[in-house]
């Protein structure tokens, strides 16, 4: 998963309006309509609206839950 696709995710979650926090250049690439596209394969957003689904509510809610390790690399 890369960190595109994270902050696609993390807007299909908590946004109404999946696109509008996330800047248009940023949102409307060819990159990020590949993220949607592959996020929509694997069932974390809808094809209709872009929210997330109940598989990607969860998946977000689990990134939220993760602590930050005490140690670094």
């Amino acid at each position: 998963m890369t960190p595109l696709a994270i902050e696609i995710m993390i807007e299909c979650y908590r946004c109404p309006k999946p696109g509008a926090n996330i800047p248009a250049q940023i949102w409307n690439s060819a990159a990020a309509q590949s993220e949607r596209k592959n996020l929509v394969a694997l069932d974390l957003i809808d094809s209709d609206n872009l929210r997330a689904t109940k598989l990607g509510m969860a998946w977000v809610e689990k990134i939220c839950a993760t602590p930050i390790p005490v140690d670094g690399p």
